[in-house]
């Protein structure tokens, strides 16, 4: 569309000929549900930006559920907010059809420096749970994005444990699910019972990274103390969880053997130990499944 065209290559002329003169709709969508706006947040064009807010352009949702803001965030455009918060602080806390803020966002895609600008905003909840479950530290989990994760960790307030909806996991089960072993070194926490938090299913991270086939997430969090002993609703310990290629390596990890760290096939994997002998008694237990969700 030509007022996207034209907003996306910051040709301020053009984009006002087509709206004042031509009569162009300025919150016109895409086949994406993009408006000019969204393309001018996604290409940090403040001059765009500027013109299309102080013509009436609205804070519409594209096809994902994206607001400009959002859009912004999530590729980084920090200036773009910095814009947003002079004219209108509202557009960067008011959530979006999902419940999302710009946190979420920021957070999915690692940008620190935008949460930390963030951080001088009022009213931004940076423990919002979305729609989805899910808060901005638990997407930054998923993720692996380690500069997010140790920027919102420093924010005032911030909920290390907080729990996704309805699973109960915490940020470091998410970064277990997912084999984030970067992310769950971080959100490794000094109290080690917060570590040793269970979901719903009474699963501790140990449990989900086992039962996903994460054997180096699991070595990480085995030297870091966790329990290789807790027991899931099912009856079983994460030994009886371990499933996938590396369920061999994950047990030899669960029970403080020396294990290959690392892609086997490579030609010099590094060695690791996990925990002492006395953390790691092996436990009777039934099958079950593994819930992740």
């Amino acid at each position: 569309m030509p007022t996207h065209y034209a907003a996306e290559r910051s040709h301020l002329d053009v984009l006002r000929f087509l709206i004042e003169t031509k009569g162009a709709d300025i919150n016109a969508k895409d086949k994406f549900g993009m408006t000019p706006l969204h393309v001018a947040c996604e290409h940090c064009n403040l001059d765009i930006v500027t013109y299309l807010l102080e013509h009436g352009a609205e804070m519409s949702y594209d096809n994902l559920g994206r607001s400009p803001a959002d859009v912004a965030a999530e590729k980084g455009q920090v200036d773009v907010l910095r814009n947003f918060a002079t004219k209108n602080p509202t557009l960067l806390t008011t959530p979006n059809n999902n419940n999302q803020t710009v946190v979420h966002f920021a957070a999915m895609s690692n940008f620190n420096e935008e949460i930390e600008f963030l951080t001088t905003i009022p009213d931004i909840d940076f423990n919002k749970v979305d729609n989805f479950g899910m808060a901005p530290l638990h997407y930054a989990a998923e993720h692996n994005n380690v500069n997010a994760i140790t920027s919102l960790l420093a924010v005032s307030g911030i909920n290390k444990t907080i729990e996704t909806k309805p699973q109960g996991n915490t940020p470091l089960h998410v970064a277990a699910i997912y084999g984030q072993e970067e992310a769950a070194t971080v959100l490794i926490s000094p109290n080690i019972d917060l570590n040793n938090a269970v979901n719903s299913d009474q699963q501790s991270p140990l449990h989900l990274a086992a039962c996903n086939g994460h054997y180096k997430t699991v070595c990480s969090l085995m030297k870091s103390g966790l329990d290789a002993n807790l027991i899931d609703k099912n009856g079983r310990s994460p030994r009886e969880a371990a499933k996938g290629t590396y369920s061999k390596q994950i047990v030899s990890a669960l029970n403080g053997k020396q294990v290959n760290v690392g892609n086997p096939c490579e030609p010099e994997p590094y060695k690791s130990n996990t925990v002492a002998p006395e953390a790691t008694a092996q436990t009777q237990s039934q099958g079950g499944g593994c819930n992740i969700a």
